[in-house]
């Protein structure tokens, strides 16, 4: 069935494909097939299976080829599908549905739900619950520890407002086969993470202060917490990861000489930290926050012992303290030439393997590994219409911004065309605040298929890149803005680039508002742009009527305070900068759940009009899956983009 199912999809794709152009449903599709993992034995694995609006949870016995399908009820989400789910013995497992987190085993019985409504329908109590923390794998009663959310179960005189808030949960432990559940632990209304051992205690927590954080430690559950000395709030900052060693070392990220993230054992019975165990000098291995995507710490399934750490420098990087998967990964490396090689899930035993094999030109394929037999098989492709020799090669670049400052960013350029004198897209996208990295970008494949060269830039202020370079973008937004224009400057000078034809595309609320900014105060860089969802006003965005506590505390740490007329922020609201935006600009909206952001977002687009500026607004977007939107409004920003600036001339 899932041969067929393969060989269906790269017939319906591959019909489509013979025209000039890669049909762009090829590009805006997720990848159907992602995220295997396998049960504790080895001999099943669950993954992601989604094909138009369906989003759907597989369970395969390898042995058997049978197994059970969970609808994890399809949201229709534009940009991919997905859950969280994860094995808690060798025949059940946990996911998240859209009512909330549920328990069945591989073959489809026994389902039951551990949070939510549905909890309350099965017999239980009701629990809204955050992330599981820790799963007792192979218990009899099959119990998981989870953030527990909700005030029900709390003494009312401990209520208030910061008890409240979804970022400070309390611990409860529930049973995946039976309608048990206690409560743990009780949050003071401080604690942000709870940090629990291999065994299910809970030993610690990050506490958090406006914009401080510390880490606090107790030897037994009778006991006090107490803050760890070298971890306390006036202490140089860290972030905890996890316990090791049988429990005796926690393991965390603090700075080096260098300024640089990087990672440290520290002694639970002395109380102290030990030499580095990983760093670089010109990367941190694993940031305070926003850490890049496919970053962090490997521990065994028994979460007993460190294994290994992912961390991000140009390219990904793979660091082994487990010698024997250590030689699986030079193995691995030998046999898959030029391609990342992850160690994605693991059996208990460390036996059996699932191996994610991936490029900047392939979306990826999942591998078995069967150590004991040394033999390695294909599981799935997870994008099978993918043409890898026509996808554009993302390549590391390096430039000083007009300040001086090195920029970081990814270049990538057409397959097939003379690599100078190109159009270019500049692209900002993502996070405010977390770094680019090396991958297959469905995006920038979209536009360089379509004959453009793109380039992403790590602006000051991304995560990765030291400290000092985060705090760079710290207040600082035209720098930071200007960090994208110079990026499109540096291209110029290299001949790559005609100078006529660049264009910024900023990709979401965040992306788009500072895409706005860069357009008005860079404005004879850029012959046009195109901009989705953004957010126009400053104080729309940094609310305290919105958001409150630590989270507004490092909003104006971060950004400033744009209510304060003396603020530089107060003056950089992209309604406040019309008359500075030349540029031809596209305006899309693919959403409208947020009244007032659109209602503002209309009001910008009609004073940009006002202005005698060249803008077209597009909000019809009515396709029926995600995927169709993403492909529309890639295809509206296309047609203009070769209005403004054609791919060939």
């Amino acid at each position: 069935m899932r041969n067929s199912l393969i060989a269906l999809l790269c017939l319906l794709f591959s019909s489509l494909s013979q025209a000039a152009l890669i049909p762009t449903m090829e590009f805006s599709h997720a990848a159907p097939f992602s995220g295997f993992q396998l049960s504790p034995d080895g001999k099943a694995v669950a993954y992601i299976e989604a094909i138009n609006g369906e989003n759907l949870l597989r369970i395969l016995n390898l042995e058997t080829n049978t197994g059970a399908t969970v609808d994890l009820v399809g949201r229709n989400r534009a940009w991919s599908h997905g859950s969280i789910y994860f094995w808690i013995s060798d025949d059940r497992l946990v996911y998240l549905a859209k009512t909330g987190f549920e328990a069945i085993n591989w073959d489809g019985s026994k389902g039951r739900a551990l949070g939510g409504k549905r909890r309350q329908l099965d017999g239980g109590n009701r629990l809204n619950m955050g992330n599981v923390l820790h799963a007792f794998r192979h218990q009899k009663n099959e119990r998981v520890i989870v953030e527990n959310i909700d005030v029900s179960v709390r003494d009312s005189s401990s209520i208030n407002q910061t008890t409240l808030d979804r970022t400070r949960p309390s611990v409860a432990q529930v049973s995946t086969s039976s309608k048990g559940m206690d409560l743990m632990e009780l949050n003071p209304g401080s604690f942000s993470k709870w940090l629990i051992n291999s065994e299910g205690e809970i030993k610690g927590a990050q506490e958090i202060k406006g914009t401080r954080y510390r880490v606090v430690y107790r030897e037994s559950p009778k006991a006090s917490f107490q803050a760890l000395p070298g971890m306390d709030w006036d202490d140089p900052q860290v972030r905890p990861l996890g316990f090791g060693e049988n429990d005796e070392v926690l393991y965390v990220s603090r700075l080096n000489a260098a300024s640089r993230w990087a990672i440290y054992p520290y002694n639970l019975t002395r109380k102290e930290f030990g030499p580095v165990l990983l760093e670089n000098k010109n990367y941190d291995i694993i940031p305070q926050t926003d850490t890049p995507s496919w970053s962090g710490m490997i521990f065994s399934p028994d979460k007993k012992r460190l294994l290994g750490i992912r961390y991000q420098t140009a390219y990904p990087r793979i660091f082994w303290l487990d010698q024997g998967l250590g030689g699986v990964q030079q193995a691995l490396d030998q046999a898959l030439r030029g391609r990342v090689n992850m160690i994605t899930s693991m059996s208990d035993d460390l036996q059996k393997l699932v191996i994610y094999s991936r490029t900047d030109r392939d979306p990826g394929t999942y591998y078995y590994f069967d150590r004991e037999k040394q033999a390695l098989s294909e599981l799935m492709k997870s994008t099978p219409w993918n043409k890898e020799g026509q996808m554009a090669k993302m390549r590391p670049i390096k430039y000083k911004a007009r300040d001086g400052v090195l920029i970081h960013g990814y270049l990538s350029l057409p397959v097939d065309k003379t690599q100078t004198n190109l159009p270019l897209i500049v692209i900002k996208d993502g996070g405010f605040w977390s770094r680019n990295t090396w991958y297959y970008d469905r995006a920038v494949q979209f536009f360089a298929h379509r004959g453009y060269a793109v380039l992403r830039v790590n602006e000051r202020g991304s995560s990765g890149y030291g400290d000092a370079f985060k705090r760079m973008g710290y207040q600082n937004i035209e720098a930071r803005v200007a960090d994208l224009a110079d990026g499109a400057k540096w291209a110029i000078s290299k001949g790559i680039v005609d100078a006529d034809r660049v264009a910024l595309l900023g990709d979401g609320s965040w992306a788009g508002l500072m895409s706005l900014i860069t357009l008005a105060k860079d404005s004879d860089v850029w012959a046009c742009g195109v901009v989705r969802s953004p957010r126009t006003d400053w104080n729309k965005v940094i609310d305290p009527k919105i958001t409150k506590g630590d989270s507004m505390a490092r909003y104006y740490e971060r950004m400033g305070d744009p209510a304060n007329p003396s603020d530089p922020i107060s003056q950089l609201s992209p309604i406040q900068l019309v008359d500075e935006i030349k540029a031809p600009l596209l305006v899309v909206e693919t959403s409208k759940t947020k009244p007032d952001h659109y209602t503002y977002l209309k009001k910008f687009v009609k004073a940009l009009e006002d202005s005698g500026s060249t803008v077209e607004f597009n909000n019809k977007y009515k396709q029926k899956y995600g995927y169709e939107v993403v492909g529309q409004w890639w295809e509206d920003a296309a047609a203009f983009l070769e209005k403004h600036m054609p791919a060939n001339r």
